[in-house]
């Protein structure tokens, strides 16, 4: 199963963006049908999107991944390997990406804080990079946790901040990861059963929350607080009733948006009241940059907010495309530099 945090606040809940998730049959270890679902970061709706396809074919797809510019990719499960498909979220179609990665078990996947495909291959426990316009495989690197390799459980993924740090789940088992290196340092453990998918989605939510779900009779899914214990909360209850048991894993989108509407904290494309209790909710705090009450960027709620929001009162606005905004800032996949 695949995971996804959700984050709760004091003030006024900001609409939530999108988390997206893959759930498979049970087989050995997962088979079709595979269906694509949604659910809202605010904890508020989630829904079964449709049968995992490509073409009229169905497809087994594991390690989902969301990348700066909202394109939806996964990794088809075969017998002799792998292969990157691009899937389109409203319908759950996907269309093949590149050559099969043979023996490869991709089973958890995430962009970084660059933007860049990260996968984890459960067959050799490597974490790879991979390029999602080819589906190719540009390098690799062996999972160790007190300096042994890792033998990474088929219910396993990946997550990553805005910031590069990352988490890697295997098995109950939630890790610190270094992208950089491979190397593993223990986090904690999620009452005992088995994560199969992690995601980080910030938007609107707090800098501390990291999206899970939980293999079991059902898929449940909540947030763990990395800064205070790894504190978990449940927020779905049996996310796909169409299927119960099996795999499944979940894809948030890491880079924050660059905030087009002036004033506007809670993503309603209007600057009112709600704006203004979000801001004074968080006042003082530091935040992920274009969150939680920071309309100008610089991951500070102060004055400067207050300003920008008043400056704009009354005012409605409509929000630029995810693709269009990630580019004005200078993001690009692959990209070696992080986000400013």
């Amino acid at each position: 199963i695949s995971g996804c945090l959700l984050a709760l606040s004091c003030a006024p809940a900001a609409p939530g963006r999108t988390i997206y998730g893959v759930k498979s049959a049970p087989g050995d270890p997962s088979q079709v049908p595979g269906y694509l679902f949604a659910c809202r970061e605010d904890g508020t709706e989630a829904h079964t999107v449709g049968l995992l396809r490509v073409g009229a074919a169905l497809v087994d797809v594991d390690g989902l991944a969301l990348d700066a510019g909202d394109r939806l990719y996964g990794f088809e499960c075969l017998p002799a390997g792998a292969r990157l498909l691009e899937i389109d979220p409203t319908t759950g179609s996907g269309v093949r990406i590149g050559p099969l990665l043979a023996g490869r078990d991709i089973r958890g996947a995430a962009f970084d804080h660059t933007d860049s495909l990260r996968a984890v291959d459960a067959a050799s426990g490597q974490l790879l990079t991979v390029n999602p316009a080819a589906g190719t495989v540009t390098s690799a690197l062996t999972l160790t946790l007190g300096g042994s390799p890792l033998q990474v459980d088929v219910a396993c993924d990946l997550a990553f901040d805005a910031d590069g740090r990352g988490w890697l789940s295997s098995g109950d088992d939630v890790f610190h990861l270094d992208g950089t290196t491979g190397v593993l340092s223990f986090a904690t453990l999620v009452n005992g059963r088995r994560v199969a998918g992690l995601c980080r989605s910030i938007h609107g939510l707090g800098t501390d929350h990291l999206f899970f779900a939980h293999a079991g009779s059902q898929v449940d899914a909540g947030w763990l607080r990395t800064a205070h214990g790894y504190e978990m909360l449940m927020l779905y209850r049996n996310l796909t009733p169409v299927i119960s048991t099996g795999l499944a894993d979940l894809a948030g989108r890491v880079l924050p948006d660059p905030e087009t509407c002036a004033g506007d904290a809670d993503g309603d494309n209007a600057v009112t009241f709600a704006d203004l209790n979000l801001i004074l909710a968080e006042w003082g705090n530091a935040v992920e940059p274009w969150s939680m009450g920071d309309v100008t960027g610089d991951g500070l709620v102060n004055f400067a907010d207050i300003n920008l929001t008043l400056d704009a009162w009354g005012e409605g606005c409509t929000r630029e495309g995810e693709a269009t905004r990630a580019s004005a800032r200078g993001w690009s996949r692959g990209s070696a530099s992080d986000p400013p």
